[in-house]
């Protein structure tokens, strides 16, 4: 060799692939992004960069924000040669939806549930298809026999999707007994009106035939046991008012009869 001769060594350049990431919601758990590669065999190592990604490729919509970024993906040899790649990734809007608050259904009647939600171009589910008018309006009407929990599925034309429920407490009409023997034997000692304890407002008055109270009570947690200030009352028929204090429920009068 000529002593002015040089010696040069030419390294191998890294080739890289990067595979093209498909459109995501802005919702969804973080993922690992398609595949990106050095193809020659060429050790080194590689490292994704961009908003809402990692170095190990793992990205996060939500942090990426709505739009589009730019995600990187280098790889650099051992001999320090390097290349790199890079693909686009669009990030939709997740849909806002709120099926509106819990609510109180006199038996027999219905409502229109007061839900709201914004997006692109929303579709709407009701689930369960159960006692319910318009399952893919925003409001429906429903009429449930029984409690039940309703829940909204909202879907973008991005096709993102969110969903929230809401619970609907039916009352019952309260079952008034007629009469009640509170003589001791342990039966029908007390005037038990069954479903009335779903009404925490309510308020029960009675009265004699005179007209005289003989008792009242807000709620109606320890049913009446016939006494007026801890005396038994004597056998005979009582009237009462009975106000569940909801809109749309009528007060409930009528009488009962204390026998031994």
């Amino acid at each position: 060799m000529n002593e002015l001769d040089t010696v040069v060594t030419v390294m191998a350049s890294p080739i890289v692939t990067f595979s093209a990431v498909n459109p995501v919601c802005e919702g969804i758990a973080p993922f690992i992004l398609s595949q990106a590669a050095e193809i020659n065999s060429i050790a080194g190592v590689g490292i994704y960069s961009g908003n809402g990604a990692d170095s190990v490729g793992l990205f996060s919509p939500l942090q990426a924000g709505l739009g589009i970024d730019t995600i990187h993906y280098t790889f650099t040899a051992q001999d320090g040669c390097n290349a790199s790649a890079q693909q686009p990734v669009l990030v939709y809007p997740q849909p806002v939806v709120s099926a509106g608050p819990g609510r109180e259904l006199l038996a027999g009647g219905s409502l229109v549930i007061a839900a709201s939600a914004s997006g692109n171009n929303l579709t709407y589910l009701w689930t369960p298809n159960l006692a319910i008018v318009g399952t893919t309006v925003l409001q429906p009407t429903v009429s449930p026999a029984t409690d039940i929990t309703y829940t909204l599925t909202v879907t973008s034309s991005d096709g993102c999707s969110s969903e929230d429920s809401m619970h609907v407490t039916v009352l019952q009409t309260p079952l008034i007994p007629n009469a009640f023997s509170p003589n001791g034997d342990g039966i029908n000692d007390r005037w038990v009106i069954p479903y009335l304890n779903s009404y925490p407002n309510v308020t029960v008055e009675v009265f004699n035939r005179y007209g005289q109270p003989v008792f009242s009570s807000g709620g109606y947690n320890t049913p009446w046991d016939g006494t007026y200030n801890g005396t038994p009352l004597p056998v005979g028929t009582y009237y009462y008012i009975i106000d569940r204090k909801i809109a749309g429920a009528a007060k409930l009068i009528g009488s009962v009869t204390i026998i031994r």
